[in-house]
């Protein structure tokens, strides 16, 4: 006598599937539950996927058009490089960034980093792979976290891009390596590139004993100037990295 269990006829775990997604659907307007984009509550079984419902998921696209090959931002008359990149070396081949730093992503990143709501990490990793901007054959090190000084007020005590790049890890399968740690110092917000160059000149220092790879993606969250990249991407060129590119959830 066979002690198999009887399996489920499909029809029924359909219907099952969708009674448990009409379940989560009501414990979410229960809840009180918004997305953390538009401020709407779910209006499906898709849009309770996460903080983020699945219209606003679908707005995080890689920004499109004519780019600078090497900030990715947009061009209007020039020719592969924008004005500023022109008159500027950077150690970092370029940056391709999620999208523009504004609306939705905007208000994404405000609750990630200043609300600690961390399941963001899940969002941004899912749009970055989906993109095809980051996949399992990359290296990934993120840019290190300015260290937090005790009278500093913040909420967010949490490393935003250590915790992307797990979420990447965890998405893609890629690389995760943990290379760079950052002096303490002034904050850049508000710097011009000059100042922010200057700023964060000699802070970046090498923390990997291993051999590092020839190819690495440098993982930020924003993208703005390029300084805080360029002295993490010259740490590692100078430690016999031979590419390195910059991935930013969005665009400054």
């Amino acid at each position: 006598m066979s002690s198999a269990a009887p399996r489920t006829a499909p029809g029924r775990s359909d219907a099952v599937r969708r009674s448990f997604a009409t379940l989560r659907l009501l414990a979410a307007h229960a809840l009180g539950e918004r997305c953390l984009a538009c401020g709407e509550p779910p209006a499906s079984a898709a849009d309770c996927r996460g903080p983020v419902c699945a219209s606003c998921r679908r707005r995080l696209e890689v920004i499109g058009g004519r780019r600078c090959l090497v900030c990715s931002r947009p061009l209007v008359s020039e020719i592969d490089r924008c004005t500023r990149c022109r008159n500027r070396d950077y150690a970092f081949s370029g940056n391709t960034s999620l999208a523009a730093y504004a609306g939705t992503i905007k208000r994404l990143l405000y609750h990630y980093k200043f609300k600690v709501r961390t399941r963001l990490a899940g969002v941004f990793a899912e749009a970055l792979a989906d993109a095809g901007i980051v996949d399992g054959a990359c290296c990934v090190i993120p840019v290190p976290a300015r260290p937090r000084g005790l009278l500093q007020r913040t909420p967010a005590r949490f490393d935003q891009v250590g915790l992307l790049a797990r979420r990447l890890r965890r998405r893609t399968g890629c690389a995760v390596l943990i290379a760079l740690r950052r002096l303490p110092g002034p904050a850049q917000k508000r710097l011009d590139y000059e100042a922010r160059a200057s700023n964060v000149a000699g802070r970046i220092r090498l923390v990997a004993r291993a051999p590092l790879p020839a190819r690495v993606v440098l993982l930020d969250d924003v993208f703005t100037t390029g300084a805080t990249a360029h002295e993490c991407a010259r740490v590692l060129a100078r430690s016999g990295v031979g590419e390195i590119r910059v991935v930013t959830v969005a665009l400054g």
